[in-house]
C-alpha cells in the first residue's frame, strides 16, 4: 500500500531496489547507507590477542538474515575449507542471539 501512495521508493542496496521493482512494478531510487571508511587497520596485535592464525578465518557482520547472504559465505568457507583439506570452527551469534556454532569441512 505504502508503494501506491508515495511521491518516491527508497531502498538502501541495488537488492533491495530490484526485489521492490520486481514485486511492485514502481520505480525506486537506490540510496545507500552511509559509512565512514577507515583507514588501513593493523591486524597484527588483534591476531595475537585472540590467537587467530592470518588468513584462516572470515570476519563479517550484519545481522542473520536471508538478505545478507550468510548462507552463502558460510558455503563459500566450507567449499575453501574442502579445497584445502582442513575444517574450521564457526562460531557467529547476532544481537538476538541467534547464533551458529559448530566444525565446517
Amino acid at each position: 500500500m505504502g508503494t501506491k501512495f508515495a511521491n518516491k521508493i527508497i531502498a538502501i542496496s541495488g537488492n533491495i531496489s530490484d526485489d521492490i521493482k520486481q514485486k511492485y512494478g514502481e520505480e525506486v531510487v537506490t540510496i545507500p547507507n552511509g559509512i565512514e571508511m577507515p583507514g588501513h587497520l593493523e591486524t597484527h596485535n588483534a591476531l595475537k590477542k585472540y590467537g587467530l592464525q592470518k588468513r584462516k578465518y572470515i570476519f563479517a557482520v550484519g545481522r542473520f538474515v536471508p538478505e545478507k547472504g550468510f548462507d552463502f559465505l558460510i558455503d563459500a568457507f566450507q567449499h575453501a575449507n574442502k579445497l584445502a583439506e582442513r575444517s574450521t570452527h564457526v562460531k557467529m551469534q547476532d544481537k538476538d542471539k541467534v547464533s551458529v556454532n559448530k566444525t565446517i569441512q
